[in-house]
């Protein structure tokens, strides 16, 4: 197993759709808060402040500002597009994967204690809410020297057979040992030095990360708040990846196409911790400080290929398939530090907020266990060694922030905001932005939110590792996600 790393969010070779990765610990790393519509539409910029469930994944001592019990959900409607590129020139575009989803579900219990003079509100809460939804399809087309027959040969030259790509290649004449070649066991591919191939490949992602939660939060006559929560992350995530490679300039006799299709699905579960501090001064000034736990995950892959090859004195084009593969490992996922601070408006006409959030995260705190079980065997030991390695020494760690408000009159609302996320490789210059806004209306015993977010971030990836460096097809995923989100709450 193998990796190979790169400036953009992501990067996915094809032997790693069944390895444990950078880019694996990225996936369930970078985890952008939310759930409401009002924390949407402020752009995240939410942690001074209070009174709503989204507040649990920013400070969970805002739940100490609810004054009435209430039950709240939360529906969106994700859009995303993707925008593929080899340099300057675009070979892909996608804009499926749209979905309507359930962002947050949530039930609050608002209680004043009698056991304490100093407490004015003790609240508990329940609630599900949706991190990331992975939903995404792409494809792309592009025509270059070379092929994945030759890291194939390659792989079987240099690291033996592996079950789910080289051996596969064997089995289907896509590599072969040319016995008069007085080299011993050593394998080629049809393909010469300079043949243009045309490569094609869609991706296909599904998935989500939801975190149960259960928080506490309670808030005092002196203006301090206090809170604390346990985090219960459900992961799933699925990815198929079918390409097809055909040689448009090769001899008749020799290659003329190869399909090869790799399938994971990944599901898991894990917990956290989280606790926060909030205090009002003078009901002008707001500040918070929260910290949340590294979060151990369970997870479990499973993993399977198949491959179909074709020639010119191929005997027939059999599709061989892998066995299915499974690996169960942990990862610990970092912590994180929020510090925030507010300013409040209060005017006869008008009131409202503006809220700044810092958060500090060190994604190369990453860690991978792979050596869980019993009897772990060496290669699994070495290999985890080495990722935890990458981790540490090529991801960042630094300061991601958000900047955001309200301004309300009477009964209606109107938010916006944005967030500057830390990019997680070390070498990744700038900010993933993502931006938000939204309306929202507030009754006695009624309200309801509408916000509208936009998120940008580019993601690097190569087909397969090229026998020669120079012949990598770099390529450039540009991906947009558009998201409405409605919100309705009913105090009880």
């Amino acid at each position: 197993m193998k990796q190979k790393i790169s400036l953009f969010l992501f990067l996915m070779t094809t032997q790693l759709v069944i390895a444990q990765n950078v880019t694996d610990a990225i996936r369930y790393s970078v985890i952008v808060p939310g759930g409401s519509a009002r924390v949407l539409g402020a752009g995240n910029a939410f942690g001074a402040m209070g009174g709503d469930v989204g507040i649990t994944s920013i400070n969970v001592a805002g739940i100490g500002d609810f004054r009435a019990s209430e039950i709240t959900g939360s529906i969106s409607y994700n859009i995303p597009s993707s925008t593929t590129r080899l340099g300057s020139t675009q070979i892909g575009s996608s804009n499926d994967g749209a979905q309507v989803l359930i962002e947050n579900l949530a039930l609050v219990i608002h209680t004043k204690p009698s056991y304490s003079e100093k407490f004015v509100t003790s609240n508990f809460a329940f609630s599900v809410q949706q991190y990331t939804n992975y939903n995404q399809v792409y494809s792309y087309e592009a025509e270059s020297i070379g092929s994945i027959t030759e890291y194939f040969a390659g792989q079987a030259n240099f690291d033996g057979f592996y079950d789910f790509e080289s051996e596969l290649a064997f089995q289907s004449g896509a590599i072969f040992d040319d016995p008069d070649d007085n080299l011993g066991e050593f394998y080629f591919s049809d393909l010469l030095d300079e043949d243009i191939t045309r490569k094609e490949q869609t991706i296909e992602r599904s998935g989500s990360y939801n975190e149960l939660q259960f928080s506490w939060g309670g808030k005092m006559k002196s203006g301090l708040s206090l809170g604390f929560g346990i985090g219960v992350p459900l992961i799933s995530f699925e990815e198929s990846k079918f390409y097809e490679e055909n040689d448009i300039d090769g001899s008749p006799e020799g290659f003329n196409r190869l399909n090869f299709n790799e399938s994971l699905t990944t599901s898991g579960y894990g917990i956290n911790a989280r606790a926060g501090i909030g205090y009002s001064l003078k009901n002008k000034f707001r500040i918070g400080l929260a910290y949340q736990s590294p979060t151990y995950l369970r997870l479990d892959d499973l993993f399977f290929t198949s491959m179909q090859y074709d020639c010119g004195d191929c005997l027939g084009t059999p599709l061989v398939e892998s066995p299915t593969g499974t690996f169960g490992y942990g990862l610990r996922t970092p912590m994180k530090f929020t510090g925030s601070i507010g300013g409040l408006l209060q005017t006869d006409e008008l009131k409202g907020f503006l809220n700044l959030d810092l958060q500090y995260q060190d994604y190369g705190a990453n860690r991978f266990n792979l050596t869980r079980g019993d009897n772990p065997s060496q290669i699994d030991i070495d290999f985890e060694e080495q990722q935890n390695f990458t981790l540490q020494n090529d991801l960042a760690s630094g300061l991601s922030y958000s900047l955001g408000g309200e301004l309300a009159y009477k009964r209606y609302r109107v938010r916006a905001g944005f967030t500057a996320q830390l990019k997680p490789f070390a070498n990744e210059l700038g900010t993933d932005n993502i931006y938000g806004t939204g309306i929202g209306y507030r009754g006695n015993k009624f309200y309801t939110d509408l916000a509208f977010q936009y998120r940008s971030l580019r993601e690097g990836y190569i087909p397969y590792e090229a026998s020669i460096p120079e012949r990598d097809l770099f390529l450039n995923n540009e991906v947009n996600l558009s998201k409405l989100v409605l919100t309705f709450g009913v105090k009880i």
